[in-house]
């Protein structure tokens, strides 16, 4: 996902626009939330400040991340869209049979995510204590799309008798027929010529 942010140093605002910086970081990140189909405010709210304090946290032990506004709302994207994916990890994990499936359940469950959220949303980012009643949705969503293909032989067709005008028989008197008439028609012009 790309978001085109005005750049803004925090350094030239007013005292309080730390206050303000934080808000707008977290107001991206509630509407990253909200595009994974999460409705309710509270624990949106909950989560999007956790990131960013997070994020602010691990500022003050790397200067780096310290700066503009923008590098703020940056990070604390960053963050959410780490911490859904390792989320989406776990659950193909649980409901896939054996590791090599778990890429592909990926997928199928990120596309259950919305309905899953919109349904229970105190489960986001909750992987071990999921009620069964989900944990079976989940396992309804990740089957497989495409079922898994069986290699088979074609049996050997029987061919039969062909159709009257493919028969090599008649195509050969057809052929023959005409070669003779092209040798008669020859051996008369030589005939009639000497």
């Amino acid at each position: 996902m790309h978001l085109d942010l005005p750049a803004e140093d925090v350094r030239q605002r007013p005292a309080d626009t730390d206050f303000r910086v934080q808000a707008h970081a977290e107001r991206v990140v509630a509407e990253y939330l909200s595009r994974w189909g999460l409705r309710d405010p509270v624990p949106i709210a909950v989560q999007s400040r956790l990131w960013v304090r997070q994020v602010l946290d691990a500022s003050r032990d790397h200067p780096v991340l310290a700066g503009s506004a923008n590098d703020l709302r940056r990070a604390a994207l960053v963050q959410a869209i780490r911490a859904i994916d390792h989320w989406l990890d776990q659950l193909a994990l649980l409901v896939a049979a054996d590791a090599a499936e778990v890429e592909g359940r990926r997928g199928l469950l990120a596309m259950e995510l919305p309905k899953l959220l919109e349904e229970c949303p105190q489960v986001l980012l909750q992987a071990e204590s999921l009620p069964a009643a989900l944990v079976q949705q989940l396992q309804r969503a990740a089957r497989p799309v495409v079922p898994a293909a069986r290699r088979r032989r074609m049996p050997a067709q029987p061919l039969g008798e062909l159709p009257p005008p493919l028969q090599p028989r008649r195509w050969r008197h057809f052929f023959g027929g005409l070669a003779t008439a092209f040798l008669n028609i020859l051996w008369l012009r030589r005939g009639s010529g000497s």
